[in-house]
């Protein structure tokens, strides 16, 4: 027994619909002319969805409870996931990641679940997929000191009600561990923390990894202005040098490390595209390229998985002006 809630709050209302049915009964048409944002918090008893259309018309959180722990949740589930979310663009699709801190049997079936749930993306309109840790979109959710422990579900609820208080109405109706706000809390920390409502998607990823990168930079005249023309003429060759293995992820630089930290948080996609803003770093790799700064120039860095590049790859970006930094 499979048990559907729906907190739906439109924009401007003071308090949420609430539906509950079971999800043989339960229907949702959302309008396949908007753009929507989809956090998910799993779970093999209850697993949290927020829908959040670009729009902000409206926000829904959901909560698939496995009333009697059926062990055909995970499919029902993923069935659920892929029929309310069929024939809609999606851009960004993101998903928390297990704790780390989990061992044994629990730590497995949270994992076996990710790895199914995963597969969804496949069968629906994504831009982009990720998962992400509770310390990460928590950090976004809760950028300063808030008040309680935020690592605490109880301060995520109250940061979640203090942004959208329409939702104080839901929470009788929710299961013990709030995974449909939880859910919401992932999208919108998800987003705070890689700058995607503001400047695009950040450089974000863990920092000391043994995985080897190897960055080239090009240091180009943008004293025309004409950005879209300079943006599309310094990706042509990171694009035709990955052809056929994978996209090229275009990522804003991410100030809170140095050029070291930027190349090997990079290395969660295969191909990282970015123009170093931070001063010092240009500098520093200006010395080392053997030129010096000068006005109107930008300085971008494409940045390479080791297990992805050749050497074919390395003589051409070099013949087209990019020098090449091996970060281990």
């Amino acid at each position: 027994m499979i048990q559907i809630t729906m907190g739906l709050l439109k924009n401007g209302e003071s308090s949420c619909d609430i539906y509950r049915e079971f999800i043989e009964d339960f229907s949702l048409t959302l309008d396949p002319s908007k753009t929507y944002d989809i956090g998910i918090d799993q779970s093999t008893s209850c697993t949290g969805i927020a829908i959040c259309p670009l729009d902000k018309s409206f926000i829904a959180v959901i909560e698939v409870l496995n009333v009697n722990f059926d062990s055909y949740y995970k499919v029902q589930l993923r069935n659920f996931l892929k029929t309310i979310l069929r024939d809609i663009p999606i851009r960004y699709f993101i998903m928390e990641e297990p704790l780390g801190y989990l061992t044994g049997k629990r730590n497995k079936v949270l994992s076996d679940l990710k790895k199914y749930l995963e597969e969804v993306k496949y069968d629906l309109d994504v831009n982009h997929f990720d998962t992400t840790s509770p310390p990460s979109w928590r950090h976004g959710l809760m950028p300063e000191k808030v008040q309680g422990d935020r690592r605490k579900k109880a301060t995520v609820i109250a940061t979640l009600l203090e942004m959208y208080p329409g939702f104080s109405n839901l929470l009788p109706y929710c299961n013990e561990d709030t995974d449909g706000l939880e859910a919401l809390g992932i999208i919108i920390g998800y987003k705070a923390r890689h700058g995607v409502d503001e400047v695009g998607l950040k450089i974000i990823g863990p920092k000391n990894t043994r995985k080897q990168a190897i960055s080239f930079f090009k240091y180009v005249d943008v004293s025309s202005g004409d950005y879209e023309s300079i943006m599309s003429e310094a990706l042509r060759v990171p694009k035709l040098v990955t052809t056929g293995r994978g996209e090229v992820k275009v990522k804003t630089y991410n100030e809170e490390g140095n050029i070291y930290v930027n190349a090997k948080m990079s290395l969660v996609d295969p191909f990282t595209f970015t123009i170093v803003t931070d001063e010092l770093d240009v500098i520093s790799t200006l010395i080392r390229m053997g030129q010096s700064p000068r006005p109107n120039h930008m300085l971008f860095m494409f940045t390479v998985h080791k297990k992805y590049y050749s050497d074919s790859m390395i003589r051409q970006l070099y013949s087209e002006g990019f020098y090449p930094v091996l970060f281990q």
